[in-house]
């Protein structure tokens, strides 16, 4: 029996109603003009600074789990925790395994992956909101109140489409979506879902890639996920509401949705619970929470919402959100209205200052989209206010157009400058340089052996030591080479403490505890891998008035100890020089062409599902829907290859993850295809 087909898609757009302007910006070339743009926009800083990785704190943790699935057994991802958990990840691996397939597929390093991966999701985001409000605006309550802004019901407005993508575009730069792949990565996937909602009533395939999206977002980030489905519910209870208890239609309507959102987190906590690859995983390694007070947390919310330029981009989201509701209670049967209003509800975690409960208020801030949407809604709803009052009177309410671009073009401008700062990157040149001669010197006279940083910070704050012991335990974890990756460990004090088997005072009794935790923890991983350590002192994790890497001094007990700075390694009691000056060979230039011809295959299985799904789907669409699906379907396979196998995720392993990829899109496309057709 064949698949039914469902379109959602609205009415073609009427003749004569659509100004020149709008024709223009409604044509394929022009979505496809945007979406250049905002992957300029985003690509720029790496263009003009080939020595630039990615910005951020988190990409560090991301890179060396990358290469740690590549190199080891997967099981390693889940069994490394580190002092304090700061290396746990639990199962979320989704990160990872695209970067594991993309590095075997395509060949890029590992640097050029976590770049790749930091401007593709960005530019996914801005482009999946705008094709979904686009999809939906012409059923949006804004033309349904004001029949002169469109024809409503007939024509879509592109510039919503335009409007979102660089309104989304703009503040994803900020804070509070600044370095975090997972979360972002996790919004792609929900924001992906979206499109799935209506016709998953009547198609299998979207039921199956829904839920599928939904399993993704656990394997991501699982607090996110929990959040999503909480606002489903809440959409299915207010519906249900609505329609003074009418359970038989609300069935009918989201009986498919709730079935796959329960299935979803029903499967996640298995993988995670039961152990898909092996070790079981506790759900509180998906989130742990830095070492704070309330004050901490509201200076930090404080923060982030001023960078937001809330005076300039309030009265957007206003405007959106009141655009939306103008179609009274008919708002809540449009999908982009009821999903975009009823997402805001993680927002209220941010009050939670007010019980006096202490935690990352701030974060409640990157577990939704609808915020930034609605910015993007309110943009496109009062250009076309002005659009449309100039028609019936004179150009001058054009300079309300400018005026919401110049906003736009601020927050740009504002967002820009951390973005291409590159102190804010996670790695500097020079440390590029330093890790590099530190492989050099491991491959050489490291014997396997584990490799333990000694550290240390003039901080006084428990919160800001315990950062600074996070970030030198990711970043130090990155620059070791492949056979390293489980035995890589780090120590708050002095070598020579460290070399006594005590911890150190540091600055203050926080320091000590810390210093405790991760004295035993480097401990326990030396005793397991029966052999002696090797300590490194790092310019880039010491201060020199505390420990000078470089600078022979006597240790106790024949510890070996190497010195790391300027790209330089050497042996610190005897000064003797391991490895300096090492040539950092030009990279050579991979075949772009080439390159770009393996992109385009990685993209096939995500064009399949899209013609799946959403069959007539037009180019504003697809600039989004077609990247966003071949990653999730990529995703999927390998975390189904890696479960099968259980070995390093290999190149082999990462071009079968692609082959299986697409045999489930074609799968989905030979099931909706009417026999004999």
């Amino acid at each position: 029996m064949s698949e039914p087909t469902t379109s959602t898609r609205a009415p073609a757009p009427v003749t004569g109603g659509p100004g020149p302007i709008d024709s223009m910006l409604d044509r394929p070339i022009a979505f496809v003009i945007t979406t250049l743009i905002l992957v300029a926009i985003f690509s720029s800083t790496f263009i003009t600074n080939t020595d630039r990785v990615a910005p951020g704190d988190d990409p560090a943790f991301y890179t060396w789990r990358t290469e740690a699935l590549i190199s080891e057994e997967p099981s390693l991802l889940l069994e490394v925790t580190g002092p304090r958990d700061v290396l746990a990840g639990g199962y979320r691996v989704s990160t990872p395994i695209i970067g594991g397939i993309l590095r075997g597929t395509t060949g890029i390093d590992q640097l050029t992956t976590t770049m790749v991966l930091t401007v593709l999701i960005r530019v996914l985001i801005a482009l999946l909101l705008a094709g979904f409000a686009y999809r939906h605006s012409a059923t949006a309550g804004f033309y349904r109140r004001y029949p002169g802004t469109a024809e409503p019901g007939k024509q879509r407005d592109p510039l919503v489409f335009h409007g979102v993508a660089f309104a989304v575009a703009s503040l994803i730069l900020t804070s509070p979506f600044f370095g975090y792949l997972d979360n972002l990565i996790c919004l792609v996937m929900l924001s992906t879902a979206l499109y799935f909602i209506e016709p998953l009533r009547e198609s299998w395939a979207a039921r199956a890639g829904f839920t599928g999206l939904l399993v993704l977002a656990g394997l991501t980030h699982p607090t996110t996920l929990v959040f999503f489905c909480v606002v489903l519910g809440a959409a299915s209870g207010l519906r249900l509401l609505l329609r003074r208890f009418d359970f038989k239609s609300v069935i009918r309507d989201d009986g498919p949705l709730l079935l796959g959102a329960f299935a979803s987190v029903v499967v996640t906590y298995a993988i995670w619970k039961l152990g898909a690859w092996g070790p079981k995983v506790s759900l509180s390694e998906a989130a742990v929470a830095p070492p704070a007070d309330a004050e901490f947390f509201k200076k930090r919310l404080g923060g982030w919402i001023s960078e937001l330029r809330p005076v300039l981009n309030g009265p957007l989201l206003i405007i959106g959100l009141v655009g939306l509701l103008a179609a009274g209670r008919r708002a809540f049967d449009d999908v982009l209205s009821r999903m975009t209003i009823l997402w805001l509800l993680p927002l209220i975690g941010i009050f939670g200052f007010l019980a006096g409960v202490a935690y990352p208020y701030y974060r409640f801030l990157n577990v939704t989209v609808s915020w930034i949407l609605l910015i993007g809604l309110g943009a496109a709803f009062l250009a076309r206010m002005f659009v449309q009052w100039s028609r019936r009177t004179n150009p001058l309410p054009l300079l309300g157009v400018v005026a919401i671009a110049a906003v736009l073009a601020t927050n740009f401008t504002s967002g820009f400058e951390r973005w291409t700062d590159l102190d804010e990157s996670w790695l500097t040149p020079q440390q590029v340089t330093d890790f590099g001669a530190l492989q050099v010197a491991l491959e050489e006279h490291g014997d396997g052996r584990p490799v333990v940083f000694a550290l240390d910070t003039t901080a006084t704050e428990e919160v800001r030591i315990y950062g600074f012991m996070k970030l030198s335990a990711n970043v130090s974890r990155a620059g070791l080479p492949h056979g390293y990756l489980d035995r890589g460990y780090v120590y708050l004090g002095s070598v020579g403490a460290f070399a006594e088997g005590v911890p150190s005072a540091g600055t203050n009794e926080h320091y000590l505890k810390i210093s405790e935790e991760t004295l035993e923890d480097a401990e326990a991983g030396v005793a397991a891998s029966g052999k002696e350590p090797i300590v490194v002192v790092a310019s880039t994790f010491n201060a020199p008035e505390t420990q000078e890497p470089g600078v022979p001094f006597v240790l106790p007990g024949g510890v070996t100890a190497w010195g790391l700075t300027d790209g330089v390694v050497s042996d610190i009691t005897s000064g003797e020089s391991l490895v300096s000056d090492v040539h950092q060979d030009d990279p050579v230039p991979l075949n772009l062409l080439w390159v770009g011809l393996l992109m385009l295959i990685l993209l096939i299985p995500g064009f399949i599902w899209f013609r799946v799904i959403v069959p007539d789907g037009s180019t504003a669409e697809a600039l989004g829907l077609v990247p966003a699906l071949a990653v999730a379907l990529l995703i999927l396979s390998g975390f189904a290859v890696l479960t099968i196998s259980r070995a390093p995720f290999s190149s082999a392993y990462a071009w079968a993850s692609v082959a299986v990829a697409t045999a489930a899109a074609l799968g989905f496309w030979w099931k909706r295809t009417p026999r004999g057709a």
